[in-house]
């Protein structure tokens, strides 16, 4: 990366070095979040940003238009993020101003609660009874301890030199907070129940109703009554582990499958937070340290990351609801538990059960991972060989193949025309309705994934010779692919052509976008039950194409075989139909008809 911030672009210094330094466990959402920003911002200047572009003057009047066209809430939180952003840039390129108005270190009141901290744990207090006594939760403490890492171990230092007994502290709290009272009994009692309905997966939403009181009843008690809380959680907690540890992998969970996995959630979350691990460290290899030491290495190591997401799932689904025994215990009779209790703790038996199609997948996963620790065999050549024996085998649920559903033109008319009600994404230099027309001719044109048609690049698209050149690398089949471009779809490309970077540029999250394909749909007068999404028009394409060729079909679609496209892509009614009403017949058959 340059030294000039001039020369560097703000897009690669967030997906190189922010996303990575400040947020290595972050999730879709947030990296979707910061590099919308970054487009966001790239639309204003009208040219892609650079970290140079970082100055009060241009980032307030950028804040300041996004301002007259979001809630106060969105606004704040691009604010928060564009400071982090800015921040970091600066650490990395002191020539960058800091973002103004902040200090850079702690505030007088947080480095009031770790001065009382670090002379609390000096005197021997645990760092919960130090929160306590300091009216704060723990979690607060541990967040202030960690951002000012340095300041706290020097307090502490200090204070360990000066240590008093802990009798003769007394201890200036921070937060204005009155002395905690002690609840009535029926306030205890309902806090005692809550914290059994926390431990129980519930959510606050069904606790409340369950209580007959107020999401801000509950909130109330959390904060006036923490400690009381936070004790009883903790005790409801220590017992939910229980029970996970004692009823996972066995049929006792059959009763209720989905109350337990609820439960072994909750239980998860917790121990995640307490640092604690849900079963004891077995002495043997299990299938989810032989998934993590050994499998994901070897055989993702270039695979997708909505693969390994995938797999990661599972791995936790048979963790939670197996208890995850070693590798040599796991037999048939395992494998039908796993799949009895997936179907039954994910659906919704007997109004929603789950799929047979999502149940072959977490056993497709299971299995492939327990083939890998079998001895090596021709087709799986470099097994790991744990296993003496060819591992445990079940047959999975047939699949299920459901009616492939297209659009209809009228349907395509409606939304085309409906665009012109549509006042979102509003991107420099570019109306929305021309942005959702040329989105809409362009899928139904060239059948492109939703990820390929977002990640669309303006340098992709060779304009003279009306192709798109799309890299295999952000291909679902890790082929690249060269999609013709008709008349049609190039008049509306060129109507939305700029010097932005994607084509189809989208500055907030991606489930932002469904809900306003929804409000077009509505919009356009069609009923909700027939709302549709890319993917349907993806296979209106398929079909189609399919009319005048299966093979035209299958590549304009990039799949690897005409099976995919024939079973997932092809709505197959209207083909049939035509080629039984001119299929020949006899000549008898027509005159005895007569």
């Amino acid at each position: 990366m340059g030294t000039d911030p001039a020369t560097v672009s703000l897009r690669s210094f967030v997906e190189e070095v922010f996303l990575p330094e400040c947020l290595p466990t972050r999730t879709k959402r947030q990296a979707s979040q910061a590099r919308g920003l970054v487009r966001l911002l790239s639309d204003y200047l009208g040219h892609e940003a650079t970290l140079g572009d970082l100055r009060p003057e241009p980032v307030r009047a950028f804040l300041a238009v996004y301002a007259t066209r979001h809630r106060p809430s969105t606004v704040a939180d691009q604010r928060a993020r564009l400071r982090r952003i800015w921040r970091h840039a600066h650490q990395r390129h002191p020539d960058i101003e800091p973002p103004p108005g902040r200090p850079a270190g702690p505030t007088d009141a947080t480095r009031r609660i770790l001065h009382e901290a670090a002379r609390l744990r000096a005197a021997g207090y645990g760092h919960e009874e130090a929160a306590g006594a300091l009216d704060i939760k723990p979690n607060t403490l541990s967040h202030h301890q960690r951002k000012h890492a340095a300041l706290y171990a020097e307090m502490l230092g200090t204070a360990r030199q000066e240590h008093r007994p802990a009798e003769t502290l007394v201890v200036d709290k921070p937060t204005p907070h009155a002395k905690q009272d002690f609840p009535t009994d029926a306030t205890r009692a309902a806090i005692r129940k809550a914290t059994a309905l926390k431990a129980a997966g519930w959510s606050d939403k069904d606790v409340c109703r369950e209580l007959g009181v107020k999401r801000e009843t509950l909130r109330h008690w959390r904060k006036r009554y923490g400690a009381i809380y936070q004790a009883d959680y903790d005790r409801a907690m220590e017992t939910a582990l229980v029970v996970v540890q004692r009823q996972a992998g066995t049929s006792a969970i059959l009763d209720d499958p989905e109350a337990f996995l609820r439960q072994a959630l909750a239980v998860e979350r917790w121990a995640a937070e307490k640092d604690r691990p849900i079963f004891p460290p077995p002495d043997e290899i299990t299938l989810s340290t032989f998934y993590r030491s050994r499998y994901l290495p070897v055989r993702l190591g270039d695979a997708q990351p909505r693969t390994i997401d995938a797999y990661e799932q599972t791995i936790r689904y048979w963790v939670l609801l197996i208890g995850d025994p070693p590798l040599a215990d796991i037999t048939t009779e395992t494998l039908c538990l796993f799949r009895d209790l997936v179907g039954r703790a994910l659906g919704r038996p007997p109004v929603h059960p789950l799929s047979p199609n999502t149940i072959r997948k977490h056993l497709r996963v299971i299995q492939a991972v327990l083939d890998h620790a079998g001895p090596p065999v021709r087709g799986n050549r470099d097994a790991a060989g744990i296993l003496d024996k060819t591992p445990p085998w079940i047959r999975p649920p047939r699949p299920t193949f459901r009616p492939v559903r297209v659009v209809s033109f009228d349907q395509l008319n409606h939304v085309y025309l409906a665009a012109v009600a549509m006042d979102a994404p509003r991107l420099y230099g570019l109306k929305p309705p021309a942005w959702w027309r040329a989105l809409i001719v362009t899928a139904y044109n060239t059948g492109l994934r939703k990820g390929n048609l977002f990640n669309l690049r303006m340098d992709q698209v060779d304009w003279p010779n009306r192709r798109l050149h799309l890299p295999p690398e952000g291909a679902k089949t890790r082929r690249g692919q060269d999609v013709h471009l008709n008349q049609t779809t190039m008049a509306h490309l060129l109507a939305i052509r700029t010097d932005r970077e994607y084509v189809f540029a989208w500055p907030q999250a991606i489930r932002q976008f469904d809900r306003l394909f929804h409000r077009l749909q509505d919009f356009a007068g069609i009923p909700r039950p027939e709302h549709f999404g890319l993917h349907a028009i993806r296979k209106t394409t398929g079909t189609a194409l399919w009319r005048h060729s299966p093979q035209a079909a299958q590549l304009e679609l990039g799949h690897t075989t005409l099976k995919t496209t024939i079973d997932h892509y092809i709505q197959g009614d209207d083909i049939l139909r035509a080629a039984l009403d001119g299929l020949p017949q006899p000549e008898a058959f027509g005159a005895e008809a007569g």
